[in-house]
């Protein structure tokens, strides 16, 4: 063909690369045209699928927006193993997807209507230990969640 060879390091890098970027973003990362790009990929037999507008590794196991919405609703309620089961993906799978999106799978032991009763009370000068005692909190509990509420 008509552009500069391969070098082994450009070999290397295309093949950490092209599971997480798209044809346009590989070629700007190696500075190669996309048909040079799309060649080497043809001839190193790695297969790319459509995936949001965008050419992706993996077409088995690609996410859809209904997937990632799920994680993004149920993150903090279940945890990987259930969401896993769910979904029908590994644990691992899940846990690398909610880090990937900014999400904790870690569960809240606090309730909607605890963290409501927390502010309305601390709002209306109720002591720590009091709302402790009506949440079956400690108080550090309290004072930390109260804390971690106001983002202090």
């Amino acid at each position: 063909m008509g552009g500069p060879r391969w070098t082994q390091q450009e070999v290397r890098e295309l093949k950490m690369i092209y599971r997480y970027k798209t044809l346009e973003e590989m070629s700007a990362f190696l500075n190669r045209p996309l048909p040079s790009i799309k060649s080497k990929l043809k001839e190193l037999d790695i297969k790319l699928v459509v995936e949001r507008g965008h050419l992706r590794h993996n077409p088995h196991n690609a996410w859809s927006e209904k997937d990632l919405n799920f994680i993004k609703k149920n993150a903090g309620q279940l945890d990987s193993i259930e969401l896993g089961r769910l979904l029908n993906r590994t644990p691992k799978a899940i846990k690398h997807k909610a880090a990937f999106l900014g999400l904790s799978l870690k569960k809240s032991s606090w309730t909607e209507e605890q963290m409501d009763i927390l502010l309305a009370r601390r709002s209306k000068g109720v002591c720590w230990a009091d709302i402790s005692v009506e949440l079956g909190k400690t108080v550090r509990a309290c004072q930390r969640k109260h804390d971690y509420l106001h983002g202090k």
